[in-house]
């Protein structure tokens, strides 16, 4: 689409020489890794819909950064709560951590949350962003994340990186009886199951689904996990698959692996820092079962659509939808 193709219209950045004596070529490429991981231009792209009353308090979380991010960017899909609006509001050149940071709000044409992070992965690098971060509007990224996402990009040999994913109730849930271990109204609570889930299904389900490319560096992550990765390779690979509803993030991550790696640069590191999410999607139905539900939408994916081809995205979407609806 034309997203894409504005991904993929900036030149790559020429390589630097290193100069010297033979002897020293290694410590000058180490130095010149290092300088070119701290010179990379962060961009953060928040997908959103129907996010009017979150959106302000994302962005304020977002320019707080330090190091601040060279962009941040709302794709939003044309929300009829007016989350555009909202956003423009806030989108302003900021003085962030001694940087300007730039806010600036774009419209998908096509509904669903890849298209969006596509355009929106589009307007960062057309803004001279390196590398893209996506942070989901209900997600707040570490205060450091600016700095990890360069230290793990500055590493040659990974192609993504994220973040350890907890998931949190915001107090706003009732127990509506589903579940035993959903919070009552108003009150907080660690959802410390389903978050060690999240995390441990990173490396369980690539390695029972794929123990090669496993052991060769790939790993599963999902949106919450505030993913990030080159511009270069994002658009090298097409960007997030359009026609996927859902687990567009996990078939990244795939296809990411597959296609780096023939480079050497194939591996997904999990940085231990930690990406907080509301639990507000789950607070209705307890933490047992949507414990479960990850586990069986996981599977389902993986066998259903990527391996065996019986399940379409559709069909997995209206799965999705059957056992909790989605409140975004």
């Amino acid at each position: 689409g034309a997203s894409l193709a504005a991904v993929s219209a900036r030149p790559r950045r020429a390589e630097t020489p290193t100069a010297g004596p033979q002897q020293g070529v290694g410590s000058a490429s180490a130095s010149t890794q290092a300088a070119s991981a701290q010179a990379l231009k962060v961009g953060v792209v928040v997908p959103a819909f129907n996010e009017a009353a979150r959106i302000e308090d994302t962005l304020a979380a977002l320019r707080a950064l330090r190091p601040a991010p060279h962009i941040v960017v709302v794709a939003d899909s044309f929300s009829p709560d007016g989350t555009a609006r909202v956003a423009r509001r806030a989108a302003r050149r900021v003085r962030s951590g001694g940087a300007w940071c730039e806010v600036a709000v774009v419209q998908a044409d096509k509904r669903g949350r890849a298209a969006q992070m596509n355009v929106g992965a589009a307007r960062a690098r057309a803004a001279g962003a390196d590398a893209v971060l996506f942070c989901h509007a209900d997600t707040s990224p570490p205060q450091g994340a600016v700095a990890a996402v360069r230290a793990v990009l500055g590493d040659q040999t990974c192609c993504l990186g994220a973040f350890l994913p907890l998931i949190v109730s915001d107090g706003a849930g009732a127990n509506s009886g589903a579940d035993a271990t959903a919070p009552a109204a108003g009150r907080q609570r660690t959802y410390w199951l389903l978050s060690a889930h999240n995390w441990i299904k990173s490396y369980y389900c690539p390695l029972l689904a794929r123990p090669i490319s496993f052991f060769r560096g790939l790993r599963l992550f999902f949106g919450d996990q505030c993913m990030f990765t080159r511009l270069d390779d994002f658009a090298a690979v097409g960007g997030f698959d359009e026609a996927l509803p859902l687990m567009e993030d996990s078939t990244l991550c795939v296809r990411m692996h597959t296609h780096c790696r023939q480079e050497g640069r194939g591996r997904l590191r999990m940085v231990g820092r930690v990406a907080e999410t509301s639990a507000r999607r789950f607070d209705a139905f307890g933490e047992v079962r949507m414990t479960a539900v990850h586990f069986l939408l996981g599977l389902s994916w993986y066998v259903g659509v990527e391996c065996l081809g019986v399940m379409s995205p559709e069909q997995l979407k209206r799965l999705c939808d059957k056992l909790y609806p989605n409140v975004r």
